[in-house]
Order: structure tokens, then C-alpha cells, then sequence
């Protein structure tokens, strides 16, 4: 735990801290953490964690423009595999595009239950996502209450298939 975000894993975790906690000019607080999980394999595995303005009563538009402004200036230290989060928004937003371009949530076919986030004991709203990179393959996905804060837990399955490199890694190394 940082303090604002917390992670829970089954595998080792390398590194864990804040990139950034700051108001957005036009949007409202927001910060990012940047979490590296080695896997079974020895790959590290890359996760930037967001928490994004809440206010809905700001544009999405806005806050993405301010998203992708922090990012430039204090983004992560490399391509992140998954970007996951409180992000406050609903499936296909703009802020999405703006956090995590190119980026997919697991398809409703791996998916289980609602999916609601938000209000842990009754939630009715999906504003927290967890996203993979393009070449990860997602095996499941589900969001659980732990007894603690305002929001389900998100819990992903992912799978790397076989032979295929991560962004930025050399042919042959693992």
C-alpha cells in the first residue's frame, strides 16, 4: 500500500509507488501509481493504477485532456501492460482513450457477474476498468467486495500467449 492505493497479488510485487497526485486544472484531483508484478515466467508485469476527478459535473472531455497532460509529464517509466482504476467514468469513455489507447476490457464472455464497482455493498455503477495491452489474453474477470472503501475490487486473469514478446522486448530474452 502507498497510502492511496493498495495491491493485492499471488506473485511477487517489484515495485510499487506514486507517479503523481495533483488537482487537474479543469477536472479535480487525480493520481497514478505505477505497480511492476514479476510472474511465474520472470516477466515483469506493468500496471498503471489511476484514480481520475469524480465530478460529474465536469466534461469527461476535459478530464481526458487533463489525463493525457499529466501523463506527458508524469507518466510511467515504461508501456504499461494493464492500466486499471477508479477512473470515474463508464465503459467507452473518452478518458479511457486518453489513460489507455489501444487498451481492451476483458470481453463479457470471460467476464463474471455485473461488474458493477461502486458502491461496494450496492454497487450500481461501472466506473473502475481494468485494461490489457494488445497480446495479452484475458481468461477472466470479475469484481469482488473486500469489506473495505467505496469500491469492488477488480480481479483479472490474463495469459501471455505463447512466443509472444512483450512491447520492447528483445527476440529470445524472457
Amino acid at each position: 500500500s502507498t497510502g492511496l492505493f493498495g495491491v493485492v497479488s499471488r506473485f511477487p510485487i517489484l515495485e510499487c509507488r506514486l507517479l503523481a497526485n495533483e488537482v487537474l486544472p479543469g477536472a479535480g484531483q487525480a493520481w497514478l501509481g505505477w505497480i511492476v508484478v514479476q510472474t511465474p515466467a520472470g516477466q515483469p508485469l506493468r500496471i498503471l493504477a489511476a484514480d481520475m476527478p469524480s465530478s460529474p459535473r465536469i466534461a469527461r472531455g476535459i478530464v481526458a485532456g487533463d489525463v493525457a497532460k499529466l501523463l506527458a509529464r508524469s507518466g510511467p517509466p515504461a508501456a504499461p501492460d494493464l492500466v486499471l482504476g477508479d477512473l470515474n467514468c463508464t465503459p467507452g469513455s473518452v478518458i479511457i482513450d486518453a489513460l489507455a489507447p489501444g487498451m481492451r476490457p476483458a470481453p463479457p464472455w470471460r467476464s463474471i457477474g455485473w461488474l458493477c464497482t461502486y458502491r461496494r455493498p450496492w454497487p450500481f455503477l461501472r466506473i473502475d476498468a481494468m485494461l490489457a495491452r494488445p497480446g495479452l489474453e484475458w481468461r477472466g474477470y470479475r469484481t469482488l467486495d473486500l469489506g473495505i472503501g467505496e469500491h469492488r475490487a477488480q480481479q483479472g486473469v490474463l495469459a501471455v500467449p505463447h512466443g509472444l514478446e512483450p512491447p520492447g522486448a528483445r527476440s529470445g530474452r524472457r
